[in-house]
């Protein structure tokens, strides 16, 4: 029964409208985090998911593969979830995600790098 339910709303989905909304999340996320020393691998992406990597020099010495598995547990602390995959955090936003949680998430990232930096 679970199943069907899911499938209904599945089927009832508009994927066009879906994919657009997540990719304004994710682009609003990059666009924020640009603006303290993060980015994305350039190339295409799905609009769904992104690998948010610091960029600048400061960020580069300081967000190693281990303090970034912090960083994810303390912001999984404050309730933001994000997992740490290859020198990025990995961020999959869904469709109950919502732009305060888009700054909530990027109040958090600034806060860990004016802490760290």
């Amino acid at each position: 029964p679970m199943v069907c339910e899911a499938l209904k709303i599945v089927n009832g989905l508009d994927l066009n409208a879906a994919q657009n909304y997540l990719k304004s999340i994710t682009d609003a996320i990059l666009e924020g985090a640009e603006k303290f020393g993060f980015g994305v691998q350039a190339g295409p992406r799905a609009g769904h998911i992104m690998g948010l990597r610091p960029r600048n020099q400061d960020l580069l010495k300081i967000f190693t593969p281990e303090k970034m598995v912090e960083v994810a547990y303390k912001l999984k602390d404050r309730g933001i979830i994000l997992a740490v995959r290859c020198g990025a955090f990995r961020i999959s936003p869904y469709l109950y995600t919502t732009m305060d949680d888009v700054k909530k998430l990027l109040d958090a990232l600034e806060e860990e790098c004016q802490i760290r930096v």
